[in-house]
């Protein structure tokens, strides 16, 4: 249920399984949910780093490869905020990471278990979708 719900705050509910966040441990925590609630194999992950220009992209690198247990070889090109370009000016130290898995099935199963939360507690959807009566 903590999978769930970290999920519906913090990751996307179009195209793709996207979760981004710069919390090591948030991250530790959701790839044991991708992996053993999900079952999503580790080939299926994909890595996007956001860092700030002047960062160690390779060090960091290394640090999430280890954090997350993807090979870096499924990290994609980093995106580089440049100095000056009105983004927050207190650098995350290892940058914030977004774990992508390519697959519109699991993201529509996490979306109906989403919704079934919803009807379940009534609580007020913020998914896209009309809560069923």
């Amino acid at each position: 249920m903590a999978g769930l719900m970290l999920y519906w705050a913090e990751g996307s509910k179009k195209e793709y399984v996207d979760f981004t966040n710069s919390d090591i441990s948030i991250i530790r925590f959701m790839m044991k949910w991708f992996r053993e609630i999900c079952l999503v194999p580790n080939g299926k992950f994909r890595v996007q780093l956001h860092l700030h220009s002047g960062q160690d992209e390779d060090g960091i690198k290394k640090f999430w490869s280890e954090v997350t247990g993807i090979p870096k070889y499924n990290f994609v090109k980093s995106y580089i905020k440049k100095e000056g370009s009105g983004h927050r000016k207190n650098k995350l130290y290892k940058g914030t990471i977004k774990i992508r898995i390519c697959s519109s099935d699991l993201l529509n199963k996490i979306l109906g278990w989403i919704e079934k939360f919803v009807i379940v507690n009534g609580a007020a959807s913020s998914i896209g979708r009309a809560p069923a009566s």
